[in-house]
């Protein structure tokens, strides 16, 4: 898994950057059996001029995932809320993701087996009309 955190107009604390870690090693955990080559881009930033709602911080992640991408961001006044509402959010999405991609890939599967077993025994689609029961 690719990881590149850009910080703007602000110094990551050792706290935040062991609060970071923690929530992008979660993010690899869940990750560890994926296919492909998932890539996640953090973008932290400052804000020079705070907005009316007292938010001091933006915080976005981009992810691309299974030729997918999911795009969250986040504002916030306190740094460490932002980064939680942001990776709870993106942990939502890439759980729908998985779960939509091994549906979908199991289904496949399912009907591929089957049609190849179907061609093989001779069996073809029935076409039942009510009409040819009753004469």
């Amino acid at each position: 898994m690719n990881i590149n955190i850009n910080v703007k107009n602000y110094v990551l604390l050792p706290r935040e950057q062991q609060l970071l870690d923690k929530k992008l090693a979660f993010l690899e955990k869940i990750l560890q059996n994926s296919k492909g080559n998932p890539s996640l881009d953090i973008d932290i930033e400052e804000l020079s001029k705070i907005t009316n709602n007292g938010e001091r911080f933006k915080v976005s992640a981009t992810f691309t995932f299974f030729d997918s991408v999911i795009h969250m961001e986040e504002m916030n006044h306190n740094l460490k809320t932002a980064l939680d509402a942001l990776f709870d959010d993106l942990k939502v999405q890439i759980v729908k993701r998985i779960k939509k991609y091994k549906s979908i890939k199991g289904r496949t599967a399912y009907k591929t087996k089957y049609a190849f077993l179907n061609k093989f025994l001779f069996r073809h689609k029935q076409n039942n009309k009510y009409s040819d029961d009753i004469m």
